[in-house]
């Protein structure tokens, strides 16, 4: 197996589920948010986006085991650190950065039942799925859901990825439909801040995702040296119900390029009662480090992986900020 070095992003409970699979040492890369390369350049082990948003597109608690849908996700930098310390706040001189995802995904077991737990694979003769990074001149704004693509028009992003294999792809959901279980002692879709979405309700619930995703460009005024190749495992620390740390989102992007909100993106297609489809809407929070591994984890050591999110989801500590 050849030397790869990876991204990963990972869950206490996620890492003792896999264990000694892979032998991993922590790493650093060199990010320069004012992208004059090199010089100036600091030095980090970890990129934290924001709590965000995601769009399950085509799945909800009903699916049926073989539905496929796509996966849509995007989220504001929150910093950068090294060795726990912060580096890098988002903004900081006027420097912002957004991500923006989308991945194939399908149904492949659902429990059924009054709180059914969902889990998510591959998506076979799926085109790979697109990881962007952005340098912004201001933040996505996660309400209206623009902002975290291509806002310029002709801005390309910073750092891009495409799923490396199908396989790498792993997703899970518990659902909980309990009365008065989100935050604030209700049912609310959104419990952040000012209630946007009154008439809408959501289902609760927590949850993960991983995907392994191979870079195809960096820009290096940014990311001095980081070159083409490298491999990263893009994972969630938790998608939760209903949303309590940031605004749910009423548009994404289909391709992590261009925002249209066609299609059906965003709460078009969530309905009254967010989870119960055809779409479902989701909060979620990341935390990007950089690891070196010896080997690309097989199958069975991704599928670990996935259920340590399933059995950790529960368990991680979330950011309740106020607006």
């Amino acid at each position: 197996m050849r030397m790869s070095k990876y991204l990963m992003v990972l869950t206490a409970s996620a890492a003792v589920a896999v264990g000694s699979a892979t032998t991993a040492q922590a790493a650093t890369i060199l990010f320069n948010p004012a992208g004059t390369g090199a010089t100036g350049a600091l030095t980090i082990d970890v990129l934290d986006p924001g709590p965000g948003n995601s769009l399950s597109e085509g799945l909800n608690a009903s699916s049926t085991v073989g539905t496929t849908g796509t996966l849509l996700f995007q989220a504001n930098l929150d910093g950068a650190s090294l060795g726990g310390s912060n580096v890098f706040s988002n903004g900081t001189s006027g420097e912002f950065f957004t991500f923006a995802a989308s991945f194939g995904e399908t149904l492949t077991a659902n429990t059924g039942g009054t709180n059914p737990t969902l889990v998510f694979g591959p998506t076979t003769g799926a085109t790979n799925g697109v990881f962007d990074i952005y340098a912004q001149t201001a933040s996505g704004n996660n309400l209206a859901g623009t902002g975290f693509t291509n806002t310029g028009g002709t801005d390309a992003p910073i750092l891009t990825g495409t799923l490396l294999n199908n396989s790498s792809f792993f997703g899970n959901f518990s659902v909980n439909t309990a009365s008065n279980c989100g935050p604030n002692g209700t049912n609310a879709l959104d419990q952040f801040g000012a209630n946007n979405y009154s008439a809408d309700s959501s289902v609760c619930g927590t949850g993960g995702f991983q995907a392994q995703i191979e870079i195809t460009s960096a820009n290096q005024n940014y990311f001095p040296g980081l070159v083409p190749g490298t491999v990263l495992i893009f994972a969630t620390t938790a998608q939760t119900l209903p949303f309590g740390s940031v605004d749910p989102s009423a548009c994404f992007s289909s391709n992590a390029s261009t925002t249209t909100c066609t299609g059906g993106a965003g709460t078009t297609n969530v309905g009254t009662l967010n989870g119960t489809g055809p779409d479902t809407l989701l909060q979620t929070d990341a935390n990007l480090s950089f690891s070196t591994v010896s080997t690309v984890p097989e199958p069975a050591t991704l599928s670990l992986l996935g259920l340590g999110l399933m059995a950790g989801a529960g368990q991680i500590r979330k950011r309740f900020a106020r607006k």
